[in-house]
Parts: structure tokens; sequence; C-alpha cells
């Protein structure tokens, strides 16, 4: 009967440190999801950060676009003024020699 306690109670110190191994692995395990689970949200942030960053960036773009037609519309207009005064320069030219002439 002893020898049979005894196997017993060996049997139930080797069920307790199986169940205290599961439990240490379950808990190693836990802490590596816990982990992952914060280095997920840590490159969802980082991740949303570059998309603003990005959105910003073409944003700026689209100004300095908006900005750089604008300029060359302008530039045309100067242009078109310039041509046009040219032509009445020319014009008041071409009378002023023609009244010296007549005279």
């Amino acid at each position: 009967l002893h020898f049979v306690t005894l196997t017993f109670y060996f049997i139930t110190l080797t069920l307790h440190f199986v169940t205290l191994t599961l439990h240490f692995v379950t808990h190693t395990l836990h802490f590596v999801t816990l982990t992952l689970h914060f280095v997920t949200h840590t490159l969802h942030f980082v991740t949303l950060t570059f998309y603003f960053i990005t959105l910003t960036l073409h944003f700026v773009t689209l100004t300095l676009h908006f900005v750089t037609l604008t300029l060359h519309f302008v530039t045309l207009t100067l242009h078109f003024i310039t041509h046009t005064l040219h032509f009445v320069t020319l014009t008041l030219h071409f009378v002023t020699l023609t009244l010296h002439f007549i005279q």
C-alpha cells in the first residue's frame, strides 16, 4: 500500500510539474501575442504617419502646380501686353514718320 501511495504521489507531482510547465508556456505565448499586438499597432501608426506625410506632400505638389500654372498664365498675359504695346509703338512711329514726310 505504501508503494501504491508513493506511486500516486509521484504521478501527482509529475502532473503538477506538467501543469506548471504548461502554465508557464501559456504565459510566455500570451506575452509573445501582446508583443506582436504592440508591434502591429506601432507599424499601423507608422503607416498612417507616412500616409499623412504622403497626402500632405501631394497637396503641396498640387498647390505648387496651381501656382506654376497661374504664373504661366500671368507671364503669357504680360507677353501679350508687351507685343500689343510694341505694335502700338510701331504704329505711332509709322504715323510720326508719315507726318514728318508729309510736312
